[in-house]
């Protein structure tokens, strides 16, 4: 009843503003059409009627927990005539909606088919990244991949080639449990294709960790040269790929330059200059916690430098605001984690043992969750 009378007010209020000039949006009917076709395919509520939308309506609240009205519904169906194309959001809450229904038991060509449709054009300028609806579709898209190597390599190039999954897929998904067995292929065709810098330096990152992984010293050498000279300090970088960068740098100066590992730990300490002059986003780093510092913490475990360690994790977990999108993705128990581990090595044994409470490993992130599993071993042992 109340989602009813929500779409009741819904379709009042688009009656009120329907004689009101709007500049129309520039989603093109080839990309209706295809969202169209993909939930008919995969959507739980035939729609064959323009009385099907209503129990469709509540479908995608129930599934999205997002609403869009029932008129909004006939017109995106086709069912009413409409000057104008569908929002961006009612665009966004609809590829949520198909994301949930994947079934991974369809044969392979109609997994095919749905990965690569679902990643065709759409207005992301419209779409933040951090999203939590989207990222939520965008995961399942993800989490299909990583357990279906064969469609992985069927798509991998494509999406590659294709700037919406490069950004939702790629640049949102870099999965350390199947990095260094197939998904790094991924990298190498997105590099290929990503002509920003950020871009470069961002994908370029991704396969030094591969190498990492790999304990691959010539190839890790290689890439953290190449990083380096891509590297331009005039540039700006937004907080995760500048964190990537320096991770990069510690760990690469750890086995390859070690004379000049305490300079690279310094200027990262200086977290307000450094920023100053390399990051994209504004706010003060002492409000909010960027992936700057989640990173560094990664870099700082892996060379073991436990002091290092102990400060960045401590200013993350009681000097930053915390942030929803990190607390579901598991960010804070692994940022635990990082602390427990830096407070069990430096001695701190009482301290230490209390931060356990904190740390629940099912609540570790899809895509790192066995990494962050060892992790979490080595600290209760």
């Amino acid at each position: 009843m109340k989602n009813r009378l929500k779409s009741h007010l819904n379709d009042i209020l688009n009656i009120s503003f329907v004689y009101m000039p709007r500049k129309r949006n520039s989603i093109t009917e080839v990309e209706i059409e295809n969202l169209r076709d993909l939930i008919r395919k995969n959507g739980s509520i035939p729609i064959k009627k323009p009385i099907d939308c209503r129990s469709f309506a509540d479908h995608v609240h129930f599934v999205t927990e997002e609403h869009i009205s029932e008129s909004t519904l006939k017109r995106f169906f086709g069912f009413h005539n409409s000057a104008f194309a569908p929002s961006y959001h009612t665009i966004k809450v609809l590829r949520k909606y198909v994301a949930v229904h994947i079934s991974p038991s369809r044969n392979q060509d109609e997994l095919k088919e749905f990965v690569l449709n679902f990643f065709k054009p759409l207005h992301i300028s419209e779409i933040s990244k951090n999203d939590t609806g989207y990222q939520i579709a965008c995961r399942s898209i993800a989490i299909l991949l990583r357990n279906n190597r064969k469609l992985f390599m069927e798509v991998h190039e494509e999406l590659a080639n294709n700037k919406v999954s490069r950004e939702f897929y790629y640049e949102q998904f870099p999965d350390y449990e199947v990095l260094s067995e197939f998904q790094y292929l991924g990298y190498k065709n997105y590099l290929k294709y990503e002509k920003g810098y950020e871009g470069k330096i961002f994908g370029n990152c991704i396969l030094f960790m591969k190498y990492v992984f790999d304990d691959d010293r010539y190839r890790m050498k290689r890439q953290w040269n190449k990083i380096a000279d891509l590297y331009d300090k005039r540039k700006t970088l937004s907080d995760s790929v500048l964190g990537r960068y320096y991770q990069v740098m510690i760990i690469g100066h750890f086995y390859f330059k070690k004379s000049h590992l305490q300079l690279i730990i310094n200027e990262v300490l200086d977290f307000h200059k450094l920023r100053n002059a390399s990051s994209k986003v504004s706010k003060p780093w002492d409000e909010a916690y960027p992936g700057f510092h989640y990173f560094l913490c990664d870099a700082f475990y892996h060379i073991k430098a436990f002091n290092e360690l102990k400060k960045i994790s401590e200013m993350v977990l009681f000097k930053f605001e915390r942030i929803d999108e990190y607390s579901w993705k598991g960010y804070y128990d692994q940022m635990y984690l990082y602390y427990g581990l830096a407070l069990k090595h430096t001695g701190e044994l009482k301290m230490y043992k209390k931060q356990l409470k904190f740390i629940n490993p099912k609540s570790f992130y899809f895509i790192s969750k066995l990494y962050f599993d060892g992790l979490y071993q080595e600290l209760i042992s």
